[in-house]
């Protein structure tokens, strides 16, 4: 018999997927610790954002428990949307999981900004990943 799994997200769901990049930097304005690494965002809310990866450990770092275990080290990702100038936000984990179903992007990630960000960027991060979602016909 399966276990039920309680739904605990909050707010509204965009759903769609955007290429991006995930690093770890030493401070805020500190240069990257890993060779960033692309990444999806799968859906948005105004709570966090999901994310697919490719892998969590990178070297001497895990994304998920490196932020976590050291204050001074914070993830970052960055969107380069198409025709805008990039943005770049601070994002905590929350939680992750392997999906061994998905062998490019095995990892899921749930993240919530770490810096309280604009309900303009917020806005703006949505309407990417809905635009994705539209263009790509789901």
């Amino acid at each position: 018999m399966g276990a039920l799994v309680e739904e605990r997200r909050q707010g509204k769901r965009v759903i769609g997927t955007i290429q991006s990049v995930l690093s770890l930097r030493e401070n805020l304005d500190g240069p990257s610790l890993i060779t960033p690494i692309p990444c999806l965002i799968d859906n948005v809310s105004s709570q966090g954002l999901g994310l697919s990866l490719p892998q969590v450990r990178l070297g001497l770092y895990h994304l998920f428990y490196s932020p976590q275990d050291n204050p001074t080290i914070f993830l970052c990702l960055e969107l380069i949307p198409a025709e805008e100038p990039p943005l770049m936000l601070l994002i905590e984990p929350v939680w992750f999981n392997r999906e061994l179903s998905e062998p490019a992007m095995p990892f899921q990630m749930g993240v919530r900004l770490r810096a309280p960000a604009s309900d303009k960027v917020i806005k703006q991060v949505k309407r990417l990943v809905s635009q994705s979602n539209s263009a790509s016909g789901s």
